[in-house]
């Protein structure tokens, strides 16, 4: 298994390169595919782990989000909104 730094990174590259291949013209487009990627995600933990993990993690996740800054921000170019990590990862 790669490590945890490792990890953070290419979970940031994953995330914006998803949003950049879906092609969203507005915050509520990144907003839907982030949206089902978080659903897609918590039904394999399920799958693999079960409930009350997925449960934790999506709870654990919401009190981490509310103590930090956001690690992404936009970009709006000519072929639309882009997304881009803001710093590295910190795991």
């Amino acid at each position: 298994m790669i490590t945890p730094k490792e990890c953070g990174r290419l979970s940031q590259e994953t995330v914006r390169d998803f949003i950049n291949t879906c092609k969203c013209e507005d915050m509520n487009d990144i907003r839907r595919v982030l949206i089902n990627l978080i659903s897609t995600a918590s039904q394999a933990i399920i799958a693999t782990n079960g409930l009350d993990t997925a449960l934790k993690a999506l709870s654990d996740t919401s009190l981490y989000l509310q103590m930090t800054k956001p690690e992404y921000t936009q970009v709006q170019t000519g072929a639309g909104i882009r997304i881009q990590p803001v710093r590295k990862a910190r795991h």
